[in-house]
């Protein structure tokens, strides 16, 4: 069985400060990436390195671009995460509807007990 966003949403946590936590936008591109498939890193795209997810964490969601952002690849069953740093989102405009918004400006979005574990905490 594979994470449910409430175990990526901690996951990606772990790798923030208490500080980004509380300012930052996550978003969960809900795609399952196979190894090798493409994915977006800022301006650049590279192979995804296993089975998993992208997950891009805006570090200053009320900034303009060109500002810190973090992207994180997260293995499906939550062993390995690879964290890259950049200045880019992945994508142009608004998000697509692909990428699920997990937490926005430290408050945790609403994610139904099918999708989580129910709980409705701030991030």
């Amino acid at each position: 069985m594979g994470l449910t966003r409430h175990e990526i949403l901690n996951l990606v946590l772990r790798e923030l400060s208490a500080k980004q936590a509380r300012e930052c936008s996550i978003y969960l591109d809900s795609r399952m990436k196979e190894p090798g498939d493409e994915v977006r890193v800022g301006l650049k795209t590279m192979a995804m390195p296993f089975h998993g997810f992208l997950v891009f964490v805006d570090l200053m969601p009320m900034a303009n671009w060109g500002h810190p952002v973090i992207y994180l690849l997260v293995k499906s069953d939550g062993t390995n995460l690879v964290r890259f740093e950049d200045q880019f989102p992945p994508f142009e405009g608004d998000s697509p509807e692909h990428f699920h918004v997990l937490c926005r400006s430290g408050q945790q979005a609403t994610i139904s007990p099918k999708e989580g574990d129910g709980e409705d905490t701030a991030c």
